[in-house]
């Protein structure tokens, strides 16, 4: 008997704990990893449910394509916040959406990226939801409009989440995105993205944005299953990218090798 209620009760703190934390760290400004904006809104609902009615019954790329123009649509108006909480109910109702959602959501990023402007503003207004893949697709965007991506460009793209009182889950969230959008536009070339990250100034960006690259160049050979536009031209000299392999190689070197494996098998 005594035992079951000292259970009971070590559960209880437990939980008492875990919800503390949890508004300690909604409650911090620069440090949030619960941060979302994919709560639906009434007009999301609706939209959900028309577009299941209209596309649940399609298979494969029909299917994709028939749910994703009208979100991409929502994104390219400025309604980023809108289309990830309609793709959010449209996870609920059909299964399809939710495994392809990583998908759907790298497109509303670039769709919303395409429009130019504040890319801060735009990239605030995604979510991690999706393996963030918002996040990015604004990022891919934003270097695929870029007439070149040297140090300036790179470390640009972040500026807006440094500095004491910025959200340093948004600057992660940038910087590890960036390692992401370089892969993708080089073509998983993943020297030159890492090349890329070179050009960062902080080191923990850097870092941050070798782990976006290595993610993005895994995903890639497991499920190459990614949406928007690559560009092959762009690049640091040969010999600064032979330089910069051999230090990823290095710092990297277990994930590295199970990259070989993989490309091997």
């Amino acid at each position: 008997m005594f035992k079951g209620k000292f259970v009971g009760l070590m559960v209880a703190a437990l939980c008492l704990v875990l919800l503390v934390g949890a508004g300690y760290a909604m409650g911090l400004k620069r440090i949030n990893p619960f941060h979302s904006t994919a709560a639906a809104a009434p007009d999301s609902v609706a939209l959900a449910l028309s577009l299941s009615q209209r596309c649940g019954k399609m298979n494969g790329q029909s299917k994709i394509d028939c749910y994703s123009k009208p979100l991409d649509s929502l994104a390219s108006a400025g309604e980023v916040r809108a289309a990830m909480g309609t793709l959010n109910r449209l996870e609920v109702i059909d299964v399809d959406a939710k495994r392809d959602g990583h998908v759907y959501a790298h497109g509303i990023g670039i769709a919303a990226g395409k429009r130019g402007g504040d890319v801060a503003k735009t990239f605030s207004m995604c979510d991690e939801s999706n393996q963030s893949g918002c996040y990015h697709g604004v990022i891919q965007a934003y270097f695929d409009a870029a007439k070149k991506i040297g140090p300036t460009e790179v470390n640009t793209l972040c500026q807006p989440f440094r500095g004491e009182n910025a959200d340093h889950w948004l600057l992660f969230q940038c910087v590890h995105g960036m390692g992401h959008g370089l892969t993708m536009i080089y073509n998983h070339d993943l020297v030159k993205a890492l090349t890329g990250c070179d050009f960062l100034n902080d080191d923990w960006d850097r870092q941050s944005c070798y782990g976006g690259a290595f993610m993005e160049n895994i995903v890639n050979v497991t499920n190459a299953v990614h949406t928007g536009p690559i560009c092959t031209g762009r690049g640091a000299p040969v010999a600064h990218i032979r330089t910069s392999g051999i230090k990823k190689k290095n710092q990297n070197n277990t994930m590295m090798s199970g990259i070989d494996r993989i490309r091997v098998m």
